[in-house]
């Protein structure tokens, strides 16, 4: 039996929840034999169509499965199981929300296969709670990893205290609204609020301390020196930064919604209402006074992943 992986997010340049799931998924797989990995097709929306719609179906020919974990198949795959992963309901649900690309491109591709796919799998139980009911159909799990890549500390330096939020600069991540709160919390002339991220679709707030992207050894240490995470998302299918944050022991004050309460196992300090300013101020401020460091926490390993990725993959067969 061959299984054929659409593996372009894993090796892409940008460093996302997408990509970094991938790249895991690909380390989970590495036992199973006969595996193709697809690694081309460039990072242009032409050559990603052109990869979808002609390079990949043509692929999928020599494969018994193929798994998609983050674009959706073309509209001519190939006969044989196809492995679906869908990381949130965003194309549907909150489309105002989405890249242009993802709108009117990848939405359409994706409702088909949602329908279609021999498995329709997700990254975390609460989005599989939520997928059921709107496609109607069964959903598999395969777990994101939370893995931060371990950090050697270099002699210390003094800096002003720090908040930090990291994700891609998009609307639902409400990084307006969560500048809005630090500043009614009148805590900037004690504390900054640091962003690490992709710009994406969205506009960085002035005021907010924006690293862009940093290498995973510096986000880790970014987290352990961080006063608090804060994440103040609108809408998520996981939360991989809330993940992180749990798994380094950082206090992490964030939205309250069902993917971060499971991606910090319920021991986030504080889950506030994202669409509450004064909320979010108030939790800014808690974690200001706060002295203590919850224990390091973190169930989402690689090995729950491959045995999770296992049963799918025998039942696409």
């Amino acid at each position: 039996m061959t299984l054929l992986i659409d593996g372009r997010s894993a090796f892409a340049q940008r460093t996302t929840g997408w990509e970094r799931y991938t790249r895991f998924l690909l380390q989970a797989v590495d036992p199973f034999p006969e595996t193709l990995v697809y690694k081309a097709g460039g990072s242009s929306l032409a050559k990603r169509i052109f990869s979808d719609q002609v390079v990949l179906p043509t692929r999928s020919r020599r494969a018994h499965v193929s798994l998609f974990p983050t674009y959706p198949p073309g509209y001519m795959q190939a006969s044989g199981g196809t492995v679906f992963i869908v990381h949130d309901l965003t194309w549907w649900k909150y489309p105002e929300m989405a890249s242009a690309a993802g709108r009117y491109y990848y939405r359409p591709l994706a409702n088909m296969w949602a329908h279609r796919a021999t498995r329709l799998v997700t990254v975390s139980e609460a989005m599989a709670i939520e997928m059921r009911d709107y496609f109607n159909r069964e959903v598999d799990v395969v777990s994101n990893v939370v893995a931060p890549v371990p950090f050697r500390s270099a002699a210390k330096r003094k800096v002003k205290p720090y908040f930090l939020a990291v994700g891609s600069v998009e609307p639902r991540k409400n990084l307006s609204g969560l500048w809005r709160a630090f500043q009614r919390s009148s805590l900037q002339r004690d504390f900054d609020l640091v962003l690490v991220g992709r710009q994406a679709w969205g506009t960085v707030p002035d005021g907010i301390r924006f690293t862009g992207p940093v290498s995973d050894e510096v986000l880790t240490a970014l987290y352990q020196g961080a006063q608090a995470f804060f994440a103040a998302s609108f809408y998520e299918g996981f939360g991989l930064p809330v993940g992180e944050a749990t798994a380094l022991g950082t206090p992490v004050y964030c939205s309250d919604i069902p993917a971060f309460r499971e991606a910090t196992s319920g021991l986030a300090q504080q889950y506030f209402d994202p669409t509450s300013i004064e909320a979010m101020s108030h939790a800014f401020t808690t974690a200001a006074s706060a002295s203590d460091r919850p224990l390091p926490h973190n169930p989402f390993t690689v090995e729950r992943m491959r045995s999770q990725l296992a049963v799918v993959l025998k039942n696409a067969f």
